[in-house]
């Protein structure tokens, strides 16, 4: 483990002022799941870590107006488990539940699971097999791949496609505080939006009209444990006395080094009645986004091919649940 200094402040000013205010690098701990051991690992330095778990505003969930707050500390395993969540926002509720293992999940936090670094071996090893600083830690280059001219790695946050799916925005707060859609955070794999000196207070979530419905797939190796190959979140909204869709979102995992929404695909099933056939083409035009890499994991083809059978399952299984909650 590299030596650092530890700090625990009690609310998130006096974390935003170690953030400004301590020496050399400061990295902020959450969940620490990823953190320790990449720390470990040496993968990530660290002079300063201050830990965020004794700041109160950063726990739970909680509803004001028409939104619903979800503070960033909370665990995948709360939101998980919550049956306000698996009822609203099961998008959410899914995602959270595909997350690693049960221990993981117990520990790890919703705010750091959006800013994981990059699941890319050429990253974690760099020290090891004496590699230069690559674009995930702010050099200029890509150690997977020669010529490169960006991260190579596809994005590992599973928990992005279902909050993307569901409009969500950040809470942020440095020298100021403001939001942010949580489609512009990403820049690239394991590179965000995030100033040095900020921090993710909170994901807010709007309610949505009684006739919507969310899904959330994902496709790994193995059940748990393993991080998504190719995920999937969508969202529709029907008009109340019709079923016609007002609103659809899609967006996709590991089809590029962020995650990314079907804008296609989206104009596709909105103005219209939602049928097998309009999902059908839907779910073609989602997976024609991206520029996914073949790498160990798939090919570029095969994920193609997974980005089209997941949003084929999760409009389908949408569409159903709009229309279970409009019945009550």
């Amino acid at each position: 483990m590299v030596k650092f200094e530890y700090h625990e402040p009690k609310s998130v000013a006096e974390a935003i002022s170690f953030a400004n205010n301590l020496p050399g690098r400061v990295r902020m701990l959450a969940g620490g799941t990823e953190l320790l051991p990449k720390l470990k690992q040496r993968a990530l330095a660290a002079d300063h870590l201050v830990n965020l778990k004794r700041i109160p505003e950063l726990l739970g969930i909680s509803q004001y107006d028409s939104v619903v707050r979800i503070g960033s500390l909370t665990t995948l395993e709360e939101l998980a488990t919550s049956t306000f969540i698996a009822k609203r926002f099961p998008a959410l509720s899914e995602a959270c539940c595909k997350v690693a293992s049960p221990n993981i999940r117990r520990a790890a936090t919703i705010g750091g699971n959006l800013c994981q670094a990059p699941n890319c071996l050429y990253f974690i090893h760099r020290n090891l097999w004496r590699l230069p600083e690559c674009f995930a830690l702010e050099g200029n280059t890509c150690n997977a791949i020669k010529g490169a001219k960006r991260c190579s790695a596809m994005s590992p946050v599973d928990t992005a496609p279902g909050l993307m799916a569901l409009g969500a925005e950040l809470e942020i707060e440095g020298t100021e505080k403001y939001r942010m859609p949580l489609e512009s955070f990403f820049v690239s794999s394991g590179i965000t939006a995030l100033g040095k000196k900020e921090m993710i207070t909170a994901i807010l979530i709007s309610k949505y009209p009684p006739k919507n419905g969310s899904a959330y797939l994902k496709y790994s190796r193995r059940k748990t444990i393993d991080y998504g190959i190719v995920s999937a979140g969508v969202r529709l909204v029907l008009e109340s006395d019709k079923d016609y869709c007002l609103e659809a979102r899609v967006a996709l995992g590991g089809m590029g080094s962020i995650p990314l929404r079907a804008n296609k695909a989206e104009e596709i099933l909105t103005g219209r009645g939602i049928t097998m056939d309009i999902i059908s083409k839907a779910a073609e035009l989602a997976s024609q986004i991206g520029q996914p890499w073949t790498d160990i994991y798939a090919s570029n083809y095969h994920r193609r091919r997974l980005a089209k059978v997941l949003v084929t399952k999760g409009l389908s299984l949408a569409l159903v649940r709009a229309k279970e909650l409009d019945k009550g």
